[in-house]
C-alpha cells in the first residue's frame, strides 16, 4: 500500500533555458504518470508485488488518463480519492541540454491528501503486509496512515525528512529504522529514487534485513 502524491508530469527538453521575456523551442515532449506516490506504486508493481495507491486526482479528463495509465502498469486505483471541482496536480520539467532541470508545480492542496481520504481507506490499511508514506503529504493524513499501519502490524516504510516513530525512513542521503523486526540503525546513501524506495520496501517484504535491503535494492 502506497500514500501519497498522484499528478500528470510534462517534461520539456530545450537546447538552453530561456532568459526571462525570450522563448525558446522544445525538441521533445513527454506525458507520463507522476507524482511520488504513483511513481512508487509503479515501480512496485514492476517488481511482481501487488499495490493499492491512496491519493487524489481530479475529477478532470486528466485525472482519468493517469488513472488509466496506473491501472495499465497494475496498481489499483480504487481508494484513490476522486476529488469533485479540482483540477489533477501537474508538475512540468525543462530539462536542458547539460540535463539540468526546472520545475514548475501545480498541486493546490484539495490535490493532497486529508485525513478524511485515509480514514476512508482504514481497513486497507490495517491489513496491508507494507505500507509506504510519503512524508511531504499533509501531517493529519500522514498521522492517520501511520496509525493506522501500525495498527495493523504492517512493514512501514517512509519517505521524507523528519522523524515520525518507530518503522524506517528514507530521507535525502540516508535510511534509518527503529522496529522490533529489525532493532535500531541507520545506513548512509548515495542516491535516493522512487524505484529504490519502492525496492527496499520489497526486499523488507520478502526478509530482508533494512541494510541488506539497502544493498540490493537495485536487484528485482
Amino acid at each position: 500500500m502506497v500514500v501519497g502524491q498522484l499528478a500528470r508530469d510534462i517534461v520539456l527538453t530545450v537546447d538552453e533555458l530561456p532568459a526571462a521575456g525570450t522563448a525558446v523551442g522544445v525538441s521533445e515532449r513527454v506525458e507520463m504518470l507522476g507524482g511520488k506516490g504513483a511513481n512508487q506504486a509503479v515501480a512496485v508493481a514492476k517488481l511482481g508485488v501487488p499495490v493499492s495507491l491512496i491519493a487524489v486526482t481530479g475529477d478532470d479528463h486528466y485525472g482519468d488518463q493517469m488513472l488509466a495509465l496506473a491501472i495499465s502498469e497494475g496498481v489499483d486505483v480504487r481508494p484513490v480519492v476522486r476529488r469533485r471541482g479540482t483540477p489533477t496536480g501537474l508538475s512540468v520539467a525543462a530539462v536542458d541540454a547539460d540535463g539540468d532541470r526546472r520545475y514548475l508545480e501545480h498541486l493546490p492542496d484539495a490535490t493532497r491528501l486529508t485525513a478524511d481520504d485515509v480514514d476512508a481507506s482504514a481497513d486497507l490499511l490495517r491489513h496491508a503486509d507494507a505500507v509506504m508514506v510519503q512524508l511531504e503529504q499533509p501531517a493529519a493524513a500522514v498521522e492517520a496512515a501511520i496509525r493506522y499501519a501500525r495498527e495493523g502490524g504492517a512493514i512501514l516504510v517512509m519517505d521524507g525528512e523528519g522523524d515520525a516513530g518507530p518503522g524506517l525512513i528514507v530521507r535525502k542521503n540516508e535510511i534509518a529504522w527503529r522496529d522490533p523486526r529489525w532493532g535500531e540503525g541507520r545506513l548512509d546513501l548515495t542516491e535516493k529514487t522512487d524505484e529504490f524506495t519502492a525496492a527496499l520496501t520489497v526486499k523488507l517484504l520478502r526478509g530482508a534485513a533494512p541494510a541488506e535491503a539497502a544493498r540490493r535494492s537495485t536487484s528485482p
